[in-house]
């Protein structure tokens, strides 16, 4: 009995309520609890949109450190997020963007090409003018290199290239330094004649780079403004273009 009275008070509580919602021609109840507030509708906006840039640079840095090509540019940006954050501080030049990816008239990159019968450097013919060899070991550029080591107060290796570039001020001196060691070796090898090249070794032709017609000379200052903004403006073949004369100047604007 003392569990039927409680059930049966509830019972004509329940059957009170449901007298007066029908007087009142609706099923809402009386004392309806307040709503209740989902899990989610806590989370901001600004949280769910930092998770998804999260799981986008994590996708983004897997397919780099995947990638087959860029070899180079990891070297120096190891790290997708904050190599974005350096590019705009930095705003590097066309030249410079070469030496950051190793895309510039330098002994390994024409050889590979086949625009030169040996990858090897101005100092000693026996040692491929690579990218690291020009910034870290060519003896044509040690009294600049030491002075750069003595400004940023860091040896410049492979080792320290991504610190360095971390570096506000001393990114800035590295890519400078980049950008004086690559224009004299790409003029040294530009001098070169392609048309005197020999056939490879092994029978393979060698690629000669053909010169531009008169009519395609356009002023030096219209190609780097069309190149900066990356305007399409200009259409040349890629190898014609990189022999001539207005190459380096040029960069990888990438103007068609």
């Amino acid at each position: 009995m003392e569990v039927i009275e409680p059930l049966k008070e509830r019972l004509d509580l329940v059957v009170s309520e449901l007298r007066v919602l029908k007087e009142r021609g609706t099923s809402e109840p009386i004392n309806c609890a307040a709503p209740t507030v989902p899990d989610y509708g806590e989370v901001t906006l600004s949280y769910v949109k930092r998770k998804i840039r999260e799981e986008s640079v994590r996708k983004w840095q897997d397919r780099y450190d995947a990638s087959l090509t860029g070899s180079v540019t990891r070297v120096f940006l190891p790290d997708v997020e904050k190599a974005y954050g350096i590019s705009r501080r930095t705003k590097p030049t066309p030249l410079q963007v070469q030496a950051l990816t190793g895309h510039r008239g330098i002994g390994t990159y024409l050889h590979r090409f086949q625009l030169r019968e040996d990858p090897g450097c101005e100092c000693d013919s026996e040692v491929d003018e690579t990218v690291w060899h020009l910034l870290m070991d060519c003896p044509r550029f040690q009294s600049d290199r030491m002075d750069l080591e003595h400004r940023i107060n860091k040896r410049v290796s492979k080792q320290n290239l991504a610190a360095i570039m971390e570096d506000g001020e001393a990114g800035t001196l590295l890519l400078g330094f980049a950008e004086k060691v690559f224009r004299i070796a790409a003029g040294r090898n530009k001098t070169e004649n392609p048309a005197d090249c020999r056939p490879l070794p092994g029978g393979a032709p060698t690629r000669t780079a053909p010169h531009p017609a008169p009519r395609r000379r356009i002023p030096q200052h219209q190609i780097l403004t069309l190149a900066e903004c990356g305007r399409p403006g200009l259409e040349f073949g890629p190898l014609e273009l990189f022999m001539s004369d207005t190459y380096e100047r040029l960069g990888i604007g990438f103007c068609r």
